[in-house]
Parts: structure tokens; sequence; C-alpha cells
């Protein structure tokens, strides 16, 4: 069965958090469907169909399907955090949250669920995957250079 096999480092404080949000509660996470939900964004992005893209990742509606890719994301070592400026830019005012520090290493694997994908298929997941690596961000303030 095809993969790939990709490691990569945050460049910057990440903002990525899953159901936990609350004040008392914050637990910054990297979710699989969170990086799902930019390389479906980066494909569509690249200028590939919604056809292809219901076939890859799945669509709910008209004919429905499931995704026929598996994403995986993993740390490579312990996930640290620490409290980091939100808004930099308004000081005191911008407040901080909980973010995944800077240099956190994981691990992005994308395999092919059930049958084999065509080729060009598995090329446009390739390349909207490395889009996303090489130019996207994702968290709160990933388009103001957090979760680079």
């Amino acid at each position: 069965m095809d993969f790939l096999n990709y490691n990569f480092s945050l460049l910057s404080d990440t903002f990525a958090h899953g159901a936990y949000q609350t004040q008392n509660f914050n637990r910054p996470e990297l979710r699989a469907p969170s990086v799902k939900g930019m390389i479906r964004w980066w494909h569509k992005s690249l200028g590939f169909s919604e056809q292809d893209a219901g076939i890859l990742f799945g669509q709910a509606i008209g004919q429905t399907n499931a995704s026929r890719v598996t994403i995986r994301v993993s740390p490579v070592s312990p996930v640290q955090t620490e409290r980091a400026d939100f808004m930099p830019h308004k000081g005191q005012n911008g407040g901080s949250k909980a973010a995944i520090k800077p240099g956190t290493q994981y691990d992005l694997v994308l395999t092919q669920r059930r049958e084999s994908l065509p080729p060009a298929l598995w090329d446009q997941l390739k390349r909207a995957a490395e889009a996303w690596l090489l130019l996207g961000g994702i968290g709160q303030r990933s388009n103001r250079s957090a979760g680079s």
C-alpha cells in the first residue's frame, strides 16, 4: 500500500486546540482532522476539482462517500506547551493563551484506504500536502505568522 511520510517542525507558537478550550483547561493539540482540513484547502487552492477532493477526502453532499485517505499526525517527542502572547501587537491587552512551543516535531503520514487511488489523484494529494507543509499554517492566528 502506498503512503507518504513527512516530518515537520513548528516554526512559531501554535494555537491549535481541540474540544477543550476553556480558560481553566486549555490544552493545545494538533489533530489529524485539522490537518486534513488544511490539506483539503490547499488542494482546492491549487485548482484541483471539487469532485477529486470528494474522492480523496470524502463528501457528505450529493453522492456521499468516505475518505479514501487516512491522515495521521503524531508528535515525535512529548509535546511541550507554554503561555504565549496571543496578540503581541496589543501589548498587555492582547492576552496570552496556551500554545505548542516552536520546534515541536511531528510525523505526518498519509495512507490510501481500501483500493488504490489513481496515480493522478495520488499526485494531487502529494502536491496539496507539500504546499501546506511549505506555505501553510494551522491554528488560531495562523494568517498572522502563528502556527507556521
